[in-house]
């Protein structure tokens, strides 16, 4: 048996020991759907003409949710945080109960994680497909965002799946597509915007332009059963509220880092007490790094070689600047990952410090901190900082090896004819 046949085995046996375990921990857990609820109960709000109430947070909307039987084992439901087009968009699984919708909503976004995945490595010559498909998955459900996601009935699979097409569109030169992928990508969970700038920065105006006008026309639609004051409600209200995630331990991008190393919480001991001083280095921070990762796009241009790392850099970089930046986020992070393996399968030779750096980040995401109670019992002493941002130290490393690799010249890296 071949040593290459060997390390799949032990990948395969990973995959699925770790990711079975997480995907039964994921549908039984007590909190199973909880982010479900709150696009179920604002669709079928929505889908019997009470569209208006989406947004309310007294008891009207919770007796809704109950009535609804849209609550978690644990008794919980949430408020809706998303735009009105979310709930317009998965009206379709309003019209099942709470439970089947949460089922097929589970099962839909397994299907899409592994679609998005298809269509990442679509583009590969035959011969190479099937083996860069099946690392793709292993890697996939080996993930621990993957799973989170599932556990809190996130929508990040079908926005993985958005993007994922969004890029294989890109590749194939098709504008349009390109641009309406986004489109609902952006209307569904708006940080997907940063691609409208990638996509500027690399002078493929088209997109753009698709990008803009395919929003403008879905929320259009979305009117035809939303009233325009919810956007109105949903941006001067709602989504300020919600964009910040403050020192919670599960914001792992620089606003967390910073607010649990320089602000009071109830998480870890801080080094001073400076709000205005972490808003600052966070805000300083994720600028920086936005800005360096559509410098490295810009500087590669329109050239179809570079577009995986590019896009995966600009998602890695997003992931860190964003306000709230939960776990649950870093499924676009797999953007970064299946770049970074394509390239090195392609190359004779790569410079094996941004490789290890890849495998730490992965590793630290995958195996780390997976659970509350983890964060928990970790001690609370100001020298444990590290530890209680270790996935957004991890996000770090993935920005700088993406940008170590983006950086080196194609003929340093000795790529393959592919």
């Amino acid at each position: 048996m071949k040593t290459r046949d060997i390390s799949r085995l032990f990948l395969l046996a990973l995959c699925l020991s770790w990711g079975g375990f997480n995907l039964g921990r994921s549908l039984l857990g007590p909190k199973f759907g909880l982010d479900f609820t709150q696009y179920y109960v604002a669709s079928r709000m929505v889908l019997e003409g009470e569209a208006k109430g989406i947004y309310e947070t007294d008891g009207y909307y919770l007796a809704k949710a109950a009535s609804y039987g849209a609550v978690t084992d644990a008794g919980e439901a949430m408020t809706n945080a998303y735009p009105p087009f979310a709930a317009f968009c998965l009206i379709p699984f309003a019209l099942l109960p709470y439970r089947p919708a949460l089922l097929l909503f589970s099962v839909i976004s397994l299907l899409a994680l592994a679609a998005g995945v298809g269509a990442f490595f679509a583009n590969e010559e035959i011969a190479n497909r099937r083996d860069f498909i099946l690392a793709g998955l292993l890697i996939t459900f080996s993930f621990f965002p993957v799973y989170y996601s599932i556990y809190m009935g996130q929508i990040n699979a079908l926005l993985f799946l958005c993007m994922a097409l969004a890029l294989y569109f890109a590749r194939r030169g098709s504008d349009w597509p390109t641009g309406f992928f986004i489109a609902v990508a952006v209307l569904v969970k708006i940080f997907p915007a940063v691609l409208i700038p990638f996509f500027a920065v690399k002078r493929q105006f088209k997109i753009v332009i698709a990008a803009l006008v395919s929003m403008v026309v879905l929320g259009a639609v979305s009117l035809t059963m939303c009233h325009p004051s919810l956007y109105i409600t949903y941006v001067s209200q709602v989504l300020p509220q919600k964009v910040e995630g403050g020192a919670f331990y599960r914001n792992q991008g620089f606003s967390g880092l910073f607010a649990r190393l320089l602000t009071d919480n109830i998480y870890v001991n801080a080094l001073a007490n400076r709000p205005a001083l972490a808003h600052g280095l966070s805000s300083l921070a994720g600028a920086l790094v936005l800005v360096a990762a559509l410098g490295v796009a810009a500087r590669h241009g329109s050239n179809a070689s570079s577009i995986d790392l590019d896009f995966g850099l600009c998602l890695v970089a997003t992931l860190l600047a964003l306000p709230k930046s939960y776990e649950h986020y870093a499924i676009v992070l797999l953007f970064a990952y299946f770049a970074i393996i394509r390239l090195v399968s392609h190359a004779q030779a790569v410079p094996l410090t941004p490789i290890l750096l890849t495998f730490l980040s992965f590793c630290i995401w995958t195996l780390l901190l997976t659970q509350g109670t983890d964060y928990t019992q970790l001690p609370r002493s100001a020298l444990t900082q590290p530890l209680f941002s270790a996935k957004c130290l991890a996000t770090a490393l993935l920005f700088v090896a993406s940008t170590w690799l983006a950086l080196v010249p194609d003929q340093a890296i000795n790529r393959d004819e592919c």
